[in-house]
């Protein structure tokens, strides 16, 4: 791998060594792959702009009385869209999306709802 993705694309470069016995492969030919990747459906997952990140990546929840409640949480795979959560969160808990430098822990706040986000 060259591990220099192009993100225009979202493609990147890779060497494969294949068995070649009866010489039908020629340098130079394209070919056609398909690749098997891990679905997880009923994922729970935030947008990224929820995580902040570090040691011990966090969320900002808005509890039951409406206060900012600061949460650890352990991540799975990231998209560039979005973040799967392992632990630390429940299934339509209210999380904080976007800065969180203008919130402290504790604060009352009034959630405004962007649209849901329901992973198959």
């Amino acid at each position: 791998f060259t591990r220099k993705v192009e993100t225009d694309t979202r493609t990147m470069e890779a060497e494969v060594e294949v068995a070649n016995t009866n010489l039908d492969l020629i340098p130079g030919m394209y070919a056609t792959v398909k690749m098997q990747v891990d679905r997880r459906p009923k994922t729970l997952a935030v947008p990224v702009e929820a995580v902040a990140g570090g040691k011990t990546p966090t969320v900002f929840v808005i509890n039951k009385k409406s206060e900012i409640e600061e949460r650890p949480v352990t991540v799975g795979i990231e998209t560039p869209t979005k973040v799967e959560i392992l632990s630390g969160l429940e299934q339509n808990e209210v999380v904080v999306v976007g800065s969180r430098s203008q919130f402290t822990t504790g604060e009352k706040v009034e959630p405004k709802f962007a649209a849901a986000i329901v992973v198959q």
